[in-house]
């Protein structure tokens, strides 16, 4: 369908701010020609004929003029009108260019477009589907925030802060689903952590299970855990420790003192 046309408007816009760095670019080199004039007359005594060349114009003088405003008006001023014929609906030479639109096979029949509107929008907008797309290779021990969202609150929670070990508790509500209550998450951390310092802190069984031992030393979990708890007991007096008074105080090598600070 064509709609009438009722009038034309045409703004003209003026950004003359634009043509500041023109400006100061073209005095600069005013004074630059001035200078070179005035040598020019000196020689006028000793020159019959004196030849000027223009200066050449750089790289970065160029861009700055083409993107000038008063460039873009010229180039706009040259530019040819293409004047605009209108034909009324009603006119002959309307009609004979909508005869376009129709099919001209005869006996022709084009199925797609006998649908109902809302079997048409569905053809424009399926409805989404979910495909299984190939996962990129991870760690075992390693899940996306979509996977992890999709276990149990209390299991959520254990994950996050055995991999963090440390976390506030805003940084921990931050990385729940939207919703998610915070006397929910308070509970389920408790379970699985330490508040020391206001940071929560994960506990050493969770750390250390049960029938496992230290990679370094070969100590048990149990030794292990003792010797986490009395380092979360330190800082909760202190803000910080001493490696080597938690050495002599647990017995245990500087590099398993070095992983209870985890």
């Amino acid at each position: 369908c064509s709609s009438d046309l009722h009038g034309i408007l045409q703004l003209r816009p003026s950004f003359t701010y634009l043509d500041k760095a023109d400006a100061k670019h073209r005095e600069r080199e005013a004074a630059n020609e001035a200078g070179d004039s005035s040598q020019d007359e000196a020689e006028e005594d000793v020159k019959q004929v004196t030849v000027r060349f223009s200066r050449p114009e750089s790289e970065q003088a160029y861009q700055r003029r083409v993107q000038s405003y008063e460039f873009l008006q010229k180039k706009q001023a040259e530019e040819h009108w293409v004047h605009l014929h209108y034909y009324g609906v009603k006119d002959s030479r309307s009609e004979h260019e909508r005869q376009y639109l129709q099919c001209q096979a005869a006996g022709m029949e084009n199925t797609e477009l006998i649908k109902s509107p809302s079997e048409y929008l569905t053809m424009l907008m399926p409805p989404t589907t979910q495909e299984e797309f190939d996962k990129p290779v991870a760690p075992s021990n390693v899940l996306s925030m979509a996977q992890l969202r999709t276990l149990p609150l209390a299991d959520q929670i254990k994950i996050l802060i055995k991999n963090v070990k440390v976390m506030p508790f805003a940084n921990l509500m931050g990385l729940m689903a939207t919703g998610t209550e915070s006397t929910a998450v308070l509970r389920c951390i408790q379970q699985v952590a330490l508040l020391v310092q206001g940071n929560w802190v994960v506990k050493s069984d969770i750390v250390y299970p049960k029938d496992t031992s230290s990679p370094h030393s070969g100590v048990t979990a149990e030794v292990l855990c003792r010797g986490r708890d009395y380092v979360m007991w330190k800082f909760t007096q202190s803000r910080w420790v001493v490696r080597k008074e938690i050495a002599a105080v647990t017995k245990l090598c500087q590099e398993d003192v070095k992983d209870r600070k985890s």
